[in-house]
């Protein structure tokens, strides 16, 4: 990018060059305009995050899934995310299953105010319905004991 102007005077170009100040407004403004766009489109995501990390399940439990997950899961980190038009809230964290440690993703879908279990994996690796079941279900039992 170019820190000079042109302009035609009489058939001769004259160039001059953008002051320092000018320059400086311009950066400053893109900057200003990257960082407003990065927090509006932050803020969208986190109203979905929060929405599933404060919900409860349907058991009649008044335990939310962050209070049940962040006391069975290790170093539980709740994000957003998008596939397409699909809106994802996806959750990692490490716990025991099996006599091992294992690293657990779990991605919920959003429909609507609504939201299930869509996919998950341990350890990387696609994990089996029942197996899904257990690593959302049992934070909330293990949080009653």
């Amino acid at each position: 990018m170019s820190d000079q102007s042109y302009k035609v005077v009489g058939g001769r170009v004259i160039t001059s060059r953008l002051s320092q100040k000018q320059s400086w407004t311009g950066a400053v403004t893109a900057l200003v305009i990257c960082i407003g766009l990065f927090i509006f489109l932050t803020s969208l995501g986190f109203k979905y995050v929060r929405g599933v990390r404060e919900a409860v399940p349907s058991d009649g439990s008044n335990v939310t899934y962050e209070e049940a997950y962040a006391k069975f899961y290790n170093h539980p980190k709740w994000e957003f995310a998008k596939s397409g038009d699909q809106k994802i809230v996806r959750f990692s964290g490490e716990c025991r299953y099996q006599d091992t440690d294992v690293q657990v993703v779990l991605d919920f879908w959003i429909e609507g105010d609504r939201f299930y279990l869509n996919d998950g994996t341990i350890n990387g690796e696609p994990a089996d319905s029942t197996t899904l079941s257990y690593m959302v279900s049992e934070p909330f039992k293990t949080y009653k004991k």
